[in-house]
């Protein structure tokens, strides 16, 4: 099975594999009772993924499994930690408009004004989804209105740049 740009095999997956890439599966599956196993085992839920620095938390919010997110935190995860380009397990619920995984993460103490590398944070993903709900639960919580993602800022300078070329252009005419 791919995922992302990782190869997970299923030799992988057996005993004695790698503890992370046999969390991450459990997690992908929904496999609570595994996930479980594997922590009271002494997993670390913190471990990254050496590759883009993905942690279980964060795939179990971007897969909306919300019993092993709170399994996760309830082992220690850090709600706060981070991908290599900045995302957060707070971003992915957003993502996939879980509101109550996001509810989950925000009690736990997860930043709500976290920027990814982009500047996007998750009520910025929560908005480019049309996510009334949880765009109102991260308002609520304290997110900063005010922070932007940089795409989206240098997308709105060249879109008014762009209106004052066409006024130019009319003036000139």
């Amino acid at each position: 099975m791919v995922v992302k740009k990782r190869i997970i095999t299923h030799r992988s997956s057996q005993k004695g594999g790698n503890p992370i890439v046999r969390m991450m599966i459990a997690i992908m599956e929904g496999n609570t009772g595994l996930v479980n196993k594997l922590l009271d085992e002494g997993a670390d839920p913190n471990t990254k993924n050496p590759v883009d620095h993905v942690t279980a938390l964060m795939m179990a919010s971007k897969e909306g499994k919300t019993d092993i997110v709170r399994s996760l935190i309830d082992h220690g995860a850090n709600v706060n930690l981070k991908t290599k380009d900045g995302r957060t397990a707070l971003m992915a619920a957003s993502l996939i408009r879980d509101t109550g995984i996001v509810q989950i993460l925000l009690d736990n103490g997860a930043d709500v004004n976290s920027q990814a590398a982009n500047g996007k944070t998750a009520l910025l993903v929560a908005a480019s989804n049309d996510d009334i709900n949880t765009m109102k639960l991260l308002l609520d919580r304290g997110a900063d209105m005010e922070l932007r993602g940089g795409k989206s800022r240098h997308h709105g300078r060249k879109m008014k740049n762009s209106r004052k070329k066409r006024k130019t252009r009319k003036n000139k005419k």
